[in-house]
């Protein structure tokens, strides 16, 4: 076959039009990247970066662009989102029009700040699509949240899960896609569609609308058709014999290996998903042996944490790969690629263009990876672009369909590790089931943050990580810190679920101009508790999780005058409550908490802003908590302790890398 022939052959796979066979789909899955909002600034993609990454695309030839736009909060102006939308769409299709460009919806709701999605008023042509007489109003949030409450303010005070039953979430979810498709996306990514259909019983409404959209591609779309797909496991792929989604998102699920920073895939590892989807009537009209799948590496987590199955080397998946050596992240590239399409059937790796990385975070531009070549334009690039740019040159070839394996079935609601209780809180799987062995991460190489990444294989070494004698007193009183972040390898235990926790602060108006997080120690709100700022509600609030699905939380009214304020809170186990400068600012019921083995993290949110840190593993008196707070309650004598040495010894952090217990 001469050369030329062969490029039309090729040309050929990318084409489509009013419907998409089964080698189009493949092809474009088989040239995936994930680039997250690089069609529309503001959704946490730095500008200056934007250039070079359109640079790299270009460079690299994808086919198909997961998350180039995002729509995880509401916009605050939708009319200029949609339009960046569709301007950046322009771009990406100045450099190739076949690029399918996917836009992601995901599974939160607003009702705060300019965030708030009541905000958004309904188009007529909404209304007429669900056959409803058209009315003048905004989309309602409350009408979109689980009847009885559950996931109601799931990821933050006024923050939730929409219910994918209800009209109203139906209505939001079809104006946002169409909204994308008329701006030139050919693909939606509707999110953990687990989450979303919780109470969709025989996935009767993602059929209902999925179906509405694809009805609307098929007018409206570049090319009359549109990709529908989902972070979704086995259970929720098929409907009455035939497949709901043109294809699987999920992550890759990474082994920790017993080399430092060594990984690898594993099917049948924790809630893996190779080789478990089933086959059946595509939604192109085409039968295919299974579902086909594009795996992702996954960001979900901002601290180290060993004790969870879907951890790699104590963190999330892209935090790993940020912090790996450039000559290891090219091998895993080509390893897990090849490993793919030499295991699972149907499957494909997402490269990784643009994803939060956040272990260890030494500035704030390195909260993200990117791929690109680093360069003055993008100088924490990654340096992967050679490595896909030959990954994607390289011929696919359709999978024959081996013995596929039987279906692997779970129970309604366990998809992605999550299992829906009474009271609204998504209960982990992993916290009590027999069959997840945790593996022994510490094995030599996992001792704290230091060693892991510091030290062991990644070539990145956090400033600050010094010894700070005489950082901490424990005794009768509590355990008292100082400082603006540190570090402690193990953490006293809160008996009964009583605590107090004190801050002195420093808060200027500048401290307030993005949110921030003070304290952390949590696990998926279920049991723990924080001390947060939340610019878009602007609140300023301490919180306490204590299994009951309900909001237990005090706001401080905090002046920002630049002086210096002293916040306080205590739990006995029946309440919260809250101080501000020797003033009781708030109470509210809340239960016992005993805090998980997920670390604490302190200081993490602004730089100097922490002047000193009183933990007590009791509830201090209203006398004792008004004098701490007004400042006359000090801090006992120092002098040698032996329960110093219990709890391990206390690090200063370099700014943005809070603190983590638990080692």
């Amino acid at each position: 076959m001469c050369l030329f022939a062969a490029a039309l052959l090729r040309a050929d796979e990318y084409d489509f039009d009013g419907s998409m066979p089964q080698k189009t789909l493949e092809a474009y899955l088989a040239r995936a990247i994930g680039y997250n909002g690089i069609c529309v600034l503001g959704q946490g993609f730095p500008e200056k970066f934007q250039k070079d990454s359109l640079r790299a695309v270009e460079n690299m030839k994808p086919m198909y662009i997961s998350r180039a736009a995002l729509g995880w909060e509401t916009p605050a102006d939708a009319e200029k989102h949609f339009a960046a939308a569709r301007k950046g769409a322009e771009e990406i299709h100045g450099i190739d029009s076949r690029i399918i460009l996917e836009a992601a919806i995901f599974e939160a709701v607003y009702s705060v700040g300019d965030t708030d999605v009541n905000r958004i008023p309904v188009p007529a042509w909404v209304f007429e699509a669900f056959g409803l007489p058209a009315e003048e109003r905004c989309f309602r949030y409350d009408d979109m949240l689980f009847p009885g409450g559950r996931c109601k303010d799931f990821w933050k005070q006024g923050v939730s899960v929409p219910d994918i039953t209800r009209q109203e979430t139906q209505m939001w979810q079809y104006y946002r896609a169409c909204r994308y498709i008329d701006a030139g996306y050919e693909a939606i990514n509707f999110g953990h569609i687990a989450l979303l259909g919780a109470e969709d019983k025989n996935l009767e409404a993602w059929d209902r609308l999925l179906g509405m959209v694809r009805a609307y591609g098929r007018k409206r779309a570049r090319r009359h058709y549109v990709l529908c797909t989902g972070h979704l496991q086995a259970d929720l792929a098929k409907k009455d014999g035939r497949l709901l989604w043109d294809y699987a998102q999920f992550p890759l699920r990474l082994v920790t290996g017993t080399e430092p920073l060594k990984a690898s895939l594993r099917e049948g590892h924790a809630d893996s998903t190779y080789n478990t989807y089933p086959g059946g009537e595509h939604p192109a009209g085409y039968q295919c042996a299974a579902l086909p799948a594009l795996y992702e590496f996954d960001n979900f987590f901002g601290g180290i944490d060993v004790n969870q199955p879907h951890m790699v080397w104590g963190t999330d998946e892209t935090g790993w790969l940020g912090n790996l050596t450039p000559g290891y992240r090219n091998y895993f590239l080509k390893y897990a690629a090849s490993w793919l399409r030499k295991n699972v059937v149907s499957a494909y790796l997402m490269m990784p263009g643009c994803r939060p990385t956040h272990v260890p975070v030494t500035t704030r531009e390195q909260i993200l990876y990117f791929c690109n070549d680093p360069s003055e334009k993008c100088p924490i690039g990654g340096g992967q672009e050679d490595t896909v740019k030959a990954l994607f040159a390289q011929r696919f070839d359709l999978q024959p369909a081996p013995q596929i394996p039987a279906e692997k079935k779970r129970p309604k609601g366990e998809q992605l590790g999550f299992r829906p209780v009474e009271n609204g809180i998504g209960e982990r799987l992993f916290d009590k089931a027999e069959s997840y062995t945790v593996p022994n991460y510490t094995n030599g190489y996992i001792k704290d943050a230091f060693d892991i990444y510091g030290v062991k294989g990644s070539g990145i070494k956090p400033e600050g990580f010094v010894p700070a004698p005489k950082a901490a007193k424990i005794g009768p009183e509590g355990l008292w810190l100082s400082g603006p972040t540190v570090e402690i390898k193990s953490f006293p235990e809160i008996s009964g679920g009583a605590l107090t926790v004190y801050m002195s602060l420093t808060l200027s108006e500048s401290c307030f101009e993005e949110s921030f997080a003070l304290l952390e120690k949590f696990s998926f709100m279920k049991d723990g508790w924080h001390i947060r700022y939340y610019k878009p509600g602007d609140s300023f609030y301490a919180e306490i999780f204590d299994g009951s699905g309900e909001r237990r939380l005090i706001e401080f009214p905090v002046p920002k005058d630049g002086s210096l304020h002293r916040i306080c809170f205590t739990c006995d186990g029946k309440t919260l409550k809250g101080w501000l400068d020797g003033r009781e600012c708030g109470s509210v019921p809340a239960g016992k908490t005993v805090p998980n083995t997920t670390n604490l993290k302190i200081g993490g949110g602004i730089d100097g802003l922490l002047t000193d840190i009183k933990i007590f593993n009791y509830a201090l008196s209203r006398s004792d908590a008004e004098s701490l707070t007004a400042g006359r309650l000090d801090a006992p004598e120092e002098e040698e302790d032996p329960l110093l040495e219990i709890f391990g010894e206390i690090r200063r952090g370099g700014r943005g890398f809070g603190i983590r217990i638990g080692f």
